[in-house]
C-alpha cells in the first residue's frame, strides 16, 4: 500500500520546525502519533446506489467538512472509520523567537 504524505502532515512538520519548547514537543508528539492511511475514492467504498443515497440524505456541502464527515461516519459505521479533514481556527500564525 502506497501512502502519500498529506497536507496535514506537511503542515504539522512545518509547525514543528518553527516552534520550540513545549509547542515543538506538542507538534512532534502529533507527528509521532500520526497513522498513515490509504485514501480511497468514494466509488471504491460505495456502489452507485449508495452514493445517490448519500447525496440525497447527507447532502454534502462545501465548507461544511466536519458536518459532512460526521454524518458519513454515523450513517455507515461499518464501512467508514475515518474521514480526513481539518478546520482552521485562524489563517494567521505568528511565530516569535
Amino acid at each position: 500500500m502506497e501512502v502519500k504524505e498529506n497536507q496535514i502532515i506537511k503542515e504539522l512538520r512545518w509547525l514543528s520546525e518553527k516552534m520550540f519548547g513545549k509547542q515543538k514537543a506538542y507538534y512532534d508528539r502529533m507527528l509521532a502519533d500520526a497513522t498513515p492511511i490509504r485514501i480511497a475514492p468514494l466509488s471504491e467504498v460505495f456502489d452507485e446506489e449508495t452514493i445517490k443515497l448519500i447525496k440525497t440524505q447527507i447532502k454534502p456541502e462545501p465548507k461544511l467538512c466536519f458536518k459532512n464527515a460526521t454524518l458519513l461516519c454515523t450513517m455507515f459505521p461499518d464501512r467508514v472509520k475515518y474521514v480526513e479533514g481539518k478546520s482552521e481556527i485562524s489563517t494567521l500564525i505568528l511565530l516569535w523567537r
